[in-house]
């Protein structure tokens, strides 16, 4: 139905993974699951790993995985409204965390407009799911009711989009020229992986001291290269 992007065959592969582990009664390691992912869908196309969907795609699982949990600790919202407002913007900065490095190298631009987008996104892309789901579902057994939940379904999909248009018209929130080498590249996700590995608990001084290192990492390499 989706034309089977790279996105979607990496969703496919892991909630199949997902469900062979369900059936075997086994518990399995999500990153795990990532991993083998990646390497199954690497081995029947290779190219895929050179297309931008799936590295997008790819690491943006990766730091939901490895940073969501971490940065929910960092602010506990005493009010129920701010707390969930704050558990979708977690969602969404963990998945920047795992993409910035990307979307720095290959567009060299980084939009700040994600925890609005993600307050939209998220919510919604559960109840697009369900309603999607169960239209195919219905239609074998009453089309009057799939046609109906499908008219349903795509109202809320074109006002996702209208709120989703808007909010990108908001330039000043939309930084550009930022150009990034591969070896930027390189430093920063070998950084996040072993910072992802090595510690249990985020704080506000360890986010701000990976900041520091890569923007002074930065820094002196384009210095070194104006050198030469």
């Amino acid at each position: 139905l989706t034309g089977a992007g790279p996105s979607v065959a990496r969703a496919s592969c892991m909630l199949g993974l997902f469900s062979i582990g369900k059936i075997c009664r086994k518990n399995m390691n999500v990153l795990n699951i990532l991993f083998t992912t990646a390497m199954i869908l690497s081995i029947i196309r290779p190219s895929i790993i050179y297309q931008i969907g799936f590295q997008l795609s790819f690491f943006a699982v990766f730091g939901i995985i490895n940073y969501q949990h971490h940065l929910k600790l960092i602010w506990r919202p005493k009010f129920k409204l701010t707390d969930y407002i704050w558990q979708l913007n977690v969602v969404s900065i963990a998945a920047q965390i795992g993409t910035l490095g990307l979307s720095l190298y290959h567009f060299a631009a980084f939009s700040l407009l994600f925890p609005l987008s993600g307050l939209i996104v998220i919510p919604l892309a559960p109840i697009i799911l369900i309603v999607g789901m169960s239209s195919v579902g219905l239609y074998p057994i009453n089309t009057s009711i799939a046609e109906l939940l499908a008219n349903f379904n795509t109202r809320i999909i074109s006002f996702q989009n209208h709120l989703l248009t808007e909010i990108s018209q908001l330039d000043g929130l939309y930084l550009r020229e930022l150009h990034v080498g591969l070896l930027d590249v390189i430093m920063y996700y070998s950084f996040i992986i072993c910072f992802a590995f090595s510690h249990k608990k985020l704080s506000w001084l360890k986010i701000i001291l990976a900041l520091l290192f890569m923007i002074c990492f930065s820094v002196s390499e384009k210095k070194a290269f104006s050198v030469i």
